[in-house]
């Protein structure tokens, strides 16, 4: 008995180090970003990076591991909407779309524009706010990696990465994607460059934001989503946060919500689960309804933080991004319990 717990003590702590070591890969690549970004600009830096294809290959193997080999096993033994993301999203999309959420909120809206009648005067109503839906939730996962949704059979997915791991998601740099009226493959470069506009019931950032290098780039990011989404459709974004539900909170529950509602989008749900923030947000049929959700006395418009096109992130106020870190390294970071949960115990589940 002794020997067998010995052998499974020893297979824990080689499950650990290679959580560390695909955790410190993911982790110094996106610092690595952020410094680049203010050294060299964010266009560039991003430019440079889209064509490190070994890196960009290492990254997105890093990240399946992390989901389908360590997370995995952790998400065994809890609660499926309190540690896993792509569950808490399904039933977020399913409560939306299926089971009255989208009336409550297209009774919201107009519940706001009546608040104001001088503002209702404004307002061409050709466009009636009544939410749509198919029998299927037309889904784009962006930065999906290998697809976590595909299973979903509510949902009917477009999986994009700039560096898939399976056949089934579709390359595409979203953020040089461009927002049209068609859908566009490059079969040269067996790419995605171009989308329809209004065209997706729901976008998905799952650990996506993170990894974009500078505010605007993020900004930029979002505004392609709302581009993209059907009026009253919903971005659903989960961004890592291993702090307690306070310590970043006028950043991810206060500044998010208000650039994004100048954008044209309104909160709809937010909730702090262990290590990760999830949020969602609807495209409203008339930006004024956004706008009107937001008590603007309490907020400080000369702050930068609630300045329009710019979506901060915690980590961006992190000091450890004004050390240098040599491209070409491979230097272990130094990490917490708390720190390692934050990186790789945040990762979609399997099915």
């Amino acid at each position: 008995m002794e020997e067998k717990r010995g052998v499974e003590r020893k297979i824990e702590r080689k499950a650990s180090e290679k959580h560390k070591q695909l955790a410190n890969f993911i982790k110094e690549i996106h610092t690595q970003l952020r410094i680049d970004s203010e050294k060299y600009g964010a266009e560039e830096t991003w430019k440079t990076h889209i064509t490190r294809n070994d890196k960009l290959n290492h990254y997105a193997e890093s990240m399946y591991q992390l989901a389908t080999e360590h997370w995995v096993e952790k998400s065994k033994t809890s609660a499926p909407l309190t540690y896993c993301r792509v569950e808490w999203i399904k039933h977020q999309c399913k409560e939306y779309f299926f089971n009255g959420g989208m009336e409550k909120f297209d009774d919201k809206e107009v519940h706001l524009l009546n608040k104001d009648i001088e503002e209702l005067k404004k307002i061409d109503y050709s466009t009636k706010i009544k939410t749509t839906i198919d029998s299927k939730i037309n889904v784009l996962d962006v930065g999906s990696c290998y697809n976590p949704f595909s299973s979903e059979h509510l949902f009917s997915v477009t999986a994009i990465d700039i560096a898939p791991y399976s056949k089934d998601v579709t390359k595409c740099d979203f953020l040089n994607l461009n927002v049209g009226n068609t859908k566009i493959f490059l079969e040269s470069e067996q790419a995605l460059i171009e989308l329809p506009k209004n065209s997706f019931d729901a976008v998905i950032f799952s650990l996506l934001l993170e990894y974009i290098p500078s505010p605007e780039q993020r900004f930029l990011c979002c505004q392609k989503a709302y581009d993209l989404l059907k009026n009253g459709g919903v971005l659903i974004v989960a961004t890592p946060d291993s702090k307690h539900m306070g310590a970043n909170t006028k950043v991810i529950n206060t500044s998010w919500k208000v650039v994004l509602a100048k954008l044209g989008f309104m909160r709809i749900q937010y909730e702090k689960l262990p290590h990760i923030h999830c949020l969602v947000f609807r495209k409203c049929f008339y930006k004024v309804a956004a706008m009107k959700k937001i008590d603007w006395k309490k907020i400080n418009e000369e702050d930068e933080l609630f300045s329009s096109g710019k979506i901060f992130i915690p980590q961006d106020f992190h000091t450890k991004l004004k050390e240098e870190i040599p491209d070409t390294s491979f230097k272990k970071f130094e990490h917490n319990d708390q720190e390692l949960v934050s990186l790789f115990g945040e990762l979609p589940c399997e099915d």
